[in-house]
């Protein structure tokens, strides 16, 4: 009496197949799709990544502000070959980047060691969009990934530290 019935059979067959294809080629996309995205988060460095400002000497000269002093220090555990530098007044959101950007370190700032003291000019725009003496610096550890070839730039190792540009009177020659 069963045997007669065999169209019922072959319908569930057939659904189960699809299913199972269906399944087979999601699987088979979705590992496909998954080589193609970044392993890292964008941005991130990692866990470690450390760069402090050492110390800080600033200059305003006829208007002019130059860092006439700065060393930093890498206080973690990777090598960083370079640093983005920028500077704002205290509290402000947006902060002008400082040329060269990024700040190549040469040789590369290996973990436990310190910059030669290094100078930067402030751009007269920069000055006259800044305004008062007290100011702030704000660097952003740059690293290479080997794995991707590109430079990533650390936005979970920022670090801003405040500092002052006090006038001086150019001295007569």
């Amino acid at each position: 009496m069963f045997i007669k019935n065999k169209k019922g059979v072959s319908e569930i067959v057939s659904y189960t197949l699809l299913v199972i294809i269906a399944v087979g080629l999601s699987v088979l996309v979705y590992n496909f799709l998954l080589g193609y995205v970044p392993k890292d988060k964008v941005g991130q460095c990692p866990e470690g990544t450390s760069l402090i400002v050492q110390s800080i000497v600033c200059e305003q000269i006829s208007g002019t502000a130059t860092i006439t002093e700065l060393k930093l220090s890498n206080k973690g555990l990777w090598n960083i070959p370079f640093a983005y530098i920028r500077v704002g007044v205290v509290g402000a959101k947006v902060r002008s980047s400082l040329e060269p950007s990024p700040y190549p370190f040469e040789p590369v700032l290996a973990p436990g060691k310190t910059t030669e003291p290094f100078s930067l000019d402030v751009s007269p725009d920069i000055i006259n969009y800044l305004s008062g003496t007290e100011y702030e610096i704000e660097v952003q550890p740059v690293i290479f990934s080997e794995e991707t070839q590109k430079r990533i730039a650390c936005t979970n190792s920022i670090i801003t530290q405040p500092f002052s540009c006090p006038s001086t009177s150019p001295t007569a020659p």
